[in-house]
């Protein structure tokens, strides 16, 4: 039994260790709205340390030196607040919160058991129904 536990643990970090030496880099990009007296939207190219660069076009964010002779500048005093989304966040946070709640709906509605009477359900239909409210 211990051979067992311990051959699964170390499979499991073998397989953490490959994986995470084989990600390679994926453009990240950052869609913004930048808020001075009238909202800028764009994409955030860069941050340096005086000011925020946004473009209008989809370019991936890069903390290094980019030449930023094509960006649009916007300076630091002038922000009043800043709105960052990472495009694909609000569709995975939505259908991840859907399968939590259908699951955990389907579980209580389980758990409650068969009724009697009248009105009688049975765990499973009570399950169903959990899952869909």
């Amino acid at each position: 039994m211990k051979l067992l536990t311990l051959t699964c643990v170390l499979s499991l970090f073998l397989i953490q260790q490959l994986k995470s030496q084989d990600t390679l880099y994926k453009p990240v990009y950052y869609k913004s709205k930048v808020y001075v007296p009238n909202p800028i939207s764009g994409y955030l190219a860069t941050i340096q340390d005086s000011a925020l660069f946004l473009t209008p076009s989809k370019i991936p964010y890069s903390s290094s030196n980019i030449p930023v002779n094509f960006l649009q500048k916007v300076d630091f005093r002038s922000i009043s607040s800043v709105m960052v989304v990472k495009s694909g966040v609000r569709t995975r946070s939505i259908l991840i919160s859907m399968a939590i709640g259908c699951v955990a709906g389907s579980i209580i509605g389980y758990a409650q058991g068969d009724d009697s009477g009248w009105f009688a359900t049975t765990a499973g239909e009570k399950a169903v129904a959990g899952a869909l409210i």
